[in-house]
């Protein structure tokens, strides 16, 4: 009877760490959706990438993967096609046809699988901000992502911003905080 009982508590325990974490990502999550369309704003040059007078904000992953069908919906949900007065297609695209059909707005690295160097090369050449999950997406090339701590606030990958120049307002730049990967410093 004694061993039921602790083999319980760890099963509960253990289960309960994970309800925990899942209920971190979706927050995560949803705080992302919220935010990253709305820093797409904050790039100066993003009407210069409208299709069809549309933000295209491209969630790179498999069309048939539930999670970023789930993060497109929650997206759509907070912005309800526009955002200040400007539609907004949320699309989820594999990232081997990204240039073919339109030109992104923004895109949010979903499956760090499906992200490769010629992606991520002609993302930087068309200036266009990436979006990843956490600082790990920084490795992938992301520039922007948020650190939620007593504050949510975005965190900028500087060598992103460097090498691919994308022009933010000085007001973002000051909201957000800069990560240099090089030392690991905030």
């Amino acid at each position: 009877m004694k061993y039921k009982k602790i083999g319980l508590i760890i099963f509960l325990v253990f289960n309960l760490q994970n309800l925990v974490y899942a209920d971190k990502e979706i927050s995560l999550l949803k705080i992302q959706a919220k935010l990253f369309p709305r820093i797409i704003l904050f790039d100066k040059s993003f009407k210069d990438r409208l299709s069809d007078g549309f933000i295209n904000f491209v969630i790179i992953a498999k069309d048939s993967d539930k999670n970023a069908k789930n993060f497109k919906k929650m997206i759509e949900k907070n912005y309800h096609n526009s955002i200040n007065k400007i539609p907004i297609k949320i699309i989820i695209n594999n990232g081997i046809n990204l240039f073919k059909n339109y030109i992104p707005t923004a895109v949010y690295f979903f499956d760090a699988k499906l992200v490769t160097n010629d992606l991520f090369k002609n993302i930087c050449k068309n200036k266009i901000p990436s979006f990843g999950y956490s600082v790990k997406s920084f490795k992938l090339k992301a520039l922007i992502t948020i650190e939620v701590l007593n504050k949510v606030k975005p965190l900028i990958n500087k060598g992103v911003l460097k090498q691919c120049a994308i022009p933010f307002s000085a007001s973002f730049l000051k909201l957000a905080r800069i990560y240099d990967e090089t030392n690991n410093k905030k």
